[in-house]
């Protein structure tokens, strides 16, 4: 069970003290101080407000390996749904550039790169465009089956790639369309993960 705490009629406490309660519970509070009352409660978790997804994961996460159980509640098959749970992407990117204004299609956008700091997009015409969000951000709002972070400057599409070479110590060079003469690596650490992705 998921409860509040403060309701409009009272303390969740109350109704819990009046019944046989056999189901472990997840409080979710904007106050911090009823902490350690919950635990009086079959609480195995206590979410402050405004909570996430990673909060709500984490608490599911420990109903799976608690030792209450109910016959009529498949834990593991909801912890799979929320994981599974299909997340929203941009589709597009707002760009400043002069006095205007321009916003840019994902499916037309190829790489998202940083350099001195600027973040900026490169299009499928091969022309870039500053971005006012930083590389980590942009990797949040993409989708992954879509584009792959490489290195910590740069995130593609496969069809920015026009080859892959191997390269020392067992990484590789992806060469980007429009960006031909530079020495793009995958970092080391990434390169099985890039090798799976590219294979899906």
């Amino acid at each position: 069970m998921f409860s509040d705490i403060q309701l409009a009629d009272g303390l969740s406490f109350e109704a819990f003290e009046k019944v046989d309660l056999k189901l472990p519970v997840v409080f979710l509070t904007a106050y911090d101080h009823y902490a350690i009352r919950s635990f009086n409660h079959h609480s195995i978790d206590y979410l402050l407000k405004p909570t996430n997804e990673e909060d709500v994961l984490r608490a599911i996460t420990k109903l799976e390996k608690h030792s209450f159980q109910s016959e009529s509640t498949d834990l593991k098959a909801l912890l799979k749904t929320l994981q599974q749970e299909e997340k929203t992407y941009k589709d597009r990117f707002l760009v400043k550039f002069a006095d205007r204004l321009r916003f840019f299609a994902v499916a037309d956008i190829t790489v998202f790169y940083s350099e001195e700091k600027v973040t900026s997009l490169l299009t499928n015409e091969q022309r870039s465009y500053p971005v006012d969000l930083s590389l980590e951000q942009v990797e949040q709002l993409v989708d992954p089956k879509r584009f792959f972070r490489i290195n910590r400057k740069m995130i593609l599409s496969p069809e920015a790639i026009s080859e892959i070479t191997l390269w020392s110590n067992s990484r590789l060079r992806v060469v980007v369309h429009g960006r031909e003469e530079e020495v793009i690596v995958v970092a080391r650490e990434r390169t099985s993960s890039f090798k799976d992705w590219l294979d899906t």
